[in-house]
């Protein structure tokens, strides 16, 4: 079975609260800290933007600092999901 081309200029990878207090907390803690990362600069290759979520990051702190997120290098967007709509 042959899968499909992705469609990258209809593609968003979202990262989504990998966090600073969840890092001795979560279960695989590296292993999805380590995925993360390559799925950000993969999808930074491939030219695919990327929005990376935090959960009250005042409380929890900010993204982990493994991630390397940095706005002016990459397609990234970051979010805080503090607001209430």
């Amino acid at each position: 079975m042959r899968l499909p081309r992705v469609a990258t200029k209809r593609c968003i990878l979202l990262v989504c609260d990998i966090q600073e207090s969840f890092r001795g907390r979560a279960v695989g803690m590296p292993l999805v800290i380590s995925t993360a990362k390559l799925m950000l600069d993969s999808s930074a290759i491939l030219g695919i933007p990327s929005i990376v979520s935090e959960q009250y990051p005042k409380g929890l702190g900010s993204t982990v600092p493994e991630l390397e997120i940095n706005l002016s290098q990459r397609m990234v967007s970051t979010f805080e999901k503090n607001q209430v709509t």
